[in-house]
């Protein structure tokens, strides 16, 4: 199952790189790609059983006004499995022990971007969560909210860092930080 996701959005990132090639040059163009690395960590119930995660986003927005952008994005995250605490009974034997397997977490969304000034930005996004971890697979709502900054607004290649907070389904948590692209 994992490679098929991985295969899925591998083809997806290609994808949205050959639609970039034929985008033309201008920083006021409506259809806007942005793709990039992440890094977040699990927080409330998922910090229990997974540490940080790492992955990777892609993301497009169409402008609809000046300021205000519509997003359609899918996201991976790859979380880290924390070591299980291990147990012994008096005159038994030894119990658990290992690493909690690790957390494949893909997230489709749609949302919009309302940009404050002509560097500062905020996303809201909702859609659906994908988990997939140890043979078993969970779906739920995912809802994201992001506050960033860009750089170089005025070049072909604006460059954004953005915090975000995004809640999967039963509740998973996860905070984080992510750089963009704008291709």
């Amino acid at each position: 199952m994992q490679n098929k996701v991985f295969i899925c959005l591998t083809a997806f990132s290609f994808f949205l790189y050959s639609s970039s090639l034929s985008q033309s040059a201008r920083p006021d163009k409506k259809l806007s790609i942005w793709v990039g690395p992440q890094a977040s960590v699990a927080a409330v119930d998922l910090a229990k059983t997974h540490s940080v995660g790492f992955g990777v986003h892609s993301k497009l927005a169409y402008k609809i006004a000046p300021k205000t952008e519509l997003l359609a994005g899918v996201r991976y995250n790859y979380f880290l499995g924390k070591k299980k605490e291990g147990y012994s009974e008096p005159g038994g034997g030894s119990y658990g022990g290992g690493n909690y397997p690790g957390l494949n977490d893909v997230n489709i969304t749609g949302g919009v971007r309302q940009n404050f000034t002509d560097n500062v930005y905020g996303d809201a996004e909702a859609g659906t969560c994908l988990g997939f971890s140890d043979g078993s697979s969970t779906a739920g709502l995912f809802f994201m909210a992001q506050l960033g900054y860009m750089f170089g607004t005025n070049s072909r290649y604006v460059q954004a860092v953005a915090l975000f907070f995004g809640l999967c389904g039963d509740p998973k948590v996860q905070i984080g930080l992510s750089y963009s692209v704008r291709l």
